[in-house]
Formats: structure tokens, sequence, C-alpha cells
């Protein structure tokens, strides 16, 4: 399994990346969503994405609305991992096509639930 992890901190990126990398995925980490853009263009190898809200340049939001437009990706999981929590935050992820959230500080057990949900743990 694969998996792709985007966050603008390297300290995050490590914490997810150590985590995914603990229950067996292979991952590639980028940090920001031009890079995370050009690693799944034309790819098909990613199972899940996890991906930071609050990002310079491209955020989190973004980064799905355009990955949802690629035909090779637009039924891979998508989890947004971020620190708010506000109901109009989580709309928004939603309805650019996230199929879950996380709040951080992350921890492994929310992150399992939320991979088990989606079938991809």
């Amino acid at each position: 399994m694969n998996a792709l992890v985007i966050d603008d901190s390297r300290a995050n990126l490590l914490v997810t990346g150590n985590f995914m990398r603990g229950i067996g995925y292979k991952v590639t980490e980028v940090p920001g969503g031009y890079e995370g853009l050009k690693c799944v263009e034309g790819q098909t190898k990613f199972n899940v994405i996890l991906v930071d809200r609050d990002m310079p340049g491209m955020d989190g939001i973004e980064f799905i609305r355009r990955v949802r437009a690629m035909e090779t990706m637009s039924k891979v999981p998508i989890i947004m991992i971020t620190g708010q929590n506000s109901p109009e935050m989580i709309e928004a992820a939603l309805n650019a096509g996230a199929n879950e959230f996380v709040m951080k500080p992350l921890t492994g057990e929310a992150l399992s639930s939320k991979l088990h949900l989606l079938g991809v743990s």
C-alpha cells in the first residue's frame, strides 16, 4: 500500500509518515500542495492521501479540488489533517472532496480509525 503525505511542517511529515510506515505503507512525503500535485499527476499508485489544510502556496483545500478533477485520482481516499475544527472548515474540506479529516495533534488511534473507516488500513 502506498500513501502520499503532504505537510509544510517537517515535524508533522515525520510523525505522519512514521505512523503510516509503521502500519505497512510505503510513504512519499512532500512539503506542499504543488509538490503533491507533481506526485499524483498521471499516477494511480497511491492508496490514500493525507494532506494538511494550511500550507503556503497551495493549501489543502485547493490541492483536493485539483486531485478530484484528475480522472486517475478521483476515487483515491483523501484525509485532511488540520488544527481547525470549525464547521465551515470541515464543510469546505468535504465539499472539496476530502473523505475524512483528522485533528492535530495527530494520534495514531485517530488516524487508524479513519483509515479503517475508509477501508485502507
